[in-house]
């Protein structure tokens, strides 16, 4: 069973566990769970509330620092922005500037990727990009987790401006 993560309601702490929903409202079951057998019915005491946009699903891969990735994270990755010139005989290369490029993981189509928002880099383009795709053009030491969409919308406002 994977993981999940998701901001308690109650104090705005980072929680891990086990997600359940009971309607429009969503937990999270500590994996540190206490099981009370009650009878008739067993008793879970260990749920906390957490913000429904908060809850993301663990992917299962640690990326710089061997920090844990889940749905919703931010994740920075290398890219490089190439200028040239036309010097008569077809255009040259004159300079390359190092960009940091943004991405959410997203899970769409079946499988996690990335959902970029880079307009000018040069390996992704603006869209969704699966990890197969990132991982074939990327080490997992080089891609790092900036911040979440719920704790760090200003990266992203400052990506797509």
């Amino acid at each position: 069973m994977r993981n999940f993560r998701g901001k308690r309601i109650d104090n705005g702490e980072w929680i891990r566990g086990h997600h359940f929903r009971v309607g429009r409202r969503h937990f999270i079951i500590s994996l540190h769970c206490v099981l009370i057998d009650m009878y008739p019915k067993p008793f879970i005491r260990d749920f906390i509330e957490v913000i429904p946009e908060s809850v993301g699903q663990s992917i299962e891969f640690k990326f710089v620092y061997s920090k844990e990735v889940y749905d919703g994270d931010i994740i920075l990755y290398p890219d490089t922005d190439s200028h040239y010139v036309n010097n008569g005989i077809g255009m040259q290369k004159v300079a390359e500037t190092k960009l940091c490029n943004f991405g959410v993981v997203v899970f769409k189509d079946g499988s996690f990727g990335l959902e970029c928002y880079d307009k000018y880099g040069e390996v992704f383009t603006v869209g969704f990009h699966p990890f197969s795709e990132v991982l074939a053009e990327f080490e997992l030491n080089e891609l790092e987790v900036i911040g979440n969409t719920t704790d760090d919308k200003h990266l992203l406002e400052k990506c797509n401006g």
